[in-house]
């Protein structure tokens, strides 16, 4: 009979996962916000808005790599050029007052681009990505370069309306306030993720007669499969696994 061992994984091969939130998924439209159309030829014009933490539940923990928003307009875009700056930082409030609001100031810029005609979304790549970690956040974008309007046409912004908080914005003799909050995307890295080490059934890094052991009470006690405990690969979690599991520990090649 041959000798049993164990068989220690040397390494564990990384894999990296990544997502979308998409927060005020609406069909209002507005033209002021996140990007002011009128205004596009009056740098430094500013947009804020303030995304609260339940709001952004999905994408605690991770860093952020852009930002998206969308064009209500049937041929899309007509913000013709402009340098747009992108701005991220924290805060506590969870909307701004009605009246005499002002900036918030100390924002961290992340992003900018120039404008282009006819496009349907505005994705704002992040020079580097921003980790979120909880709280409310507002969102800053700047016209940085004066612009233009293709074709006399204002750009619709799509989202919806709110009362949780309101988006703000305006130019250094003049502060607004919205509800309005724009359809947002944030696309997130959500780092490095263990790949599934087939016949780890009690997750100690190792293969060996201890799995055999973890995965008949897992049997016997009729508990959820997980991937590790698949050993013969067919999907589910049954006797063959525990068989399957034993050759492997007597053979060192899975079958």
């Amino acid at each position: 009979m041959k000798k049993l061992f164990t068989l220690v994984a040397a390494a564990m091969m990384l894999s990296a996962s990544a997502g979308t939130v998409t927060v005020f998924d609406g069909n209002v439209t507005n033209e002021e916000i996140p990007i002011s159309s009128r205004f596009m030829d009056w740098a430094p014009y500013t947009d804020q808005v303030i995304y609260s933490e339940a709001d952004l539940a999905g994408l605690v923990g991770k860093a952020i790599t852009s930002v998206t928003y969308y064009v209500a307009n049937e041929g899309g875009c007509t913000l013709n050029g402009g340098m747009v700056g992108l701005y991220i930082g924290t805060t506590d409030m969870t909307e701004f007052p009605s009246y005499g609001a002002s900036f918030v100031e100390g924002l961290t810029k992340v992003a900018e681009m120039p404008m282009t005609t006819g496009v349907q979304e505005i994705e704002f790549v992040l020079d580097e990505a921003w980790t979120y970690n909880g709280g409310n956040i507002i969102i800053q974008t700047m016209i940085e370069a004066d612009g233009s309007v293709y074709g006399g046409q204002a750009t619709q912004f799509l989202g919806k309306t709110t009362d949780l908080r309101t988006s703000f914005y305006g130019g250094t003799w003049t502060q607004t306030t919205a509800q309005f909050g724009p359809k947002t995307t944030f696309t997130f890295d959500g780092g490095d993720e263990p790949e599934v080490l087939r016949g780890d059934v009690n997750k100690d890094g190792g293969v060996n007669i201890a799995d055999v052991a973890a995965l008949i009470d897992m049997l016997l006690n009729n508990e959820a499969m997980i991937p590790e405990a698949d050993c013969d690969q067919d999907g589910s979690m049954n006797i063959a696994d525990a068989a399957a599991l034993v050759d492997f520990l007597l053979s060192g090649v899975w079958e």
